[in-house]
């Protein structure tokens, strides 16, 4: 299963890297997209694209154009903007989020609401039916060293491994 569509990447061989100046690929099989942080870069990831390249081929995306990124969300940091509508239209999805993050822990609840998750017990047995998605806080994290966490793919890992 595609977790993210893009154009077809080279074919590779297990474990296998490839390199340019803008992404990296690791591994083989279903691919999965890794993208970093605002000003960061593929190597932020560290050994976690290799954990995750053992069952998949990995897409690391390095983001180009940071000077200009920083005038663009200065911008954007002055105008009002309310994207929340539009989550209920986003494909079941797994939100990760630090306890000391950037984003409050409340806000990742209120997304994860309008994914339709955690608005109502399911059941001793699962009968009343739960979200497709899923929210997973990270405890003694931050948005600076949520990348470095062992719990980061052991949480993401049953997520990607998912039927």
């Amino acid at each position: 299963m595609t977790r993210l569509l893009l154009a077809a990447p080279p074919e590779e061989t297990a474990m296998s890297t490839k390199k340019t100046g803008y992404y990296e690929i690791h591994g083989s099989g279903d691919p999965l997209i890794v993208l970093h942080g605002a000003l960061g870069s593929i190597e932020m990831w560290g050994a976690h694209i290799d954990e995750l390249a053992r069952t998949r081929q990995v897409i690391g995306v390095d983001l180009q154009a940071h000077p200009r990124l920083l005038d663009k969300l200065g911008a954007s940091g002055k105008k009002d903007y309310d994207w929340t509508g539009d989550v209920a239209n986003l494909p079941p999805t797994l939100l990760v989020g630090a306890d000391a993050d950037y984003y409050r822990p409340s806000h990742l609840v209120e997304v994860y609401a309008r994914l339709g998750g955690g608005l109502r017990d399911p059941s001793w047995d699962g009968s009343a039916g739960r979200s497709a998605s899923q929210l997973a806080i990270l405890p003694g994290t931050s948005h600076y060293d949520i990348l470095s966490s062992p719990l980061l793919v052991a949480v993401v890992e049953p997520w990607l491994s998912r039927p």
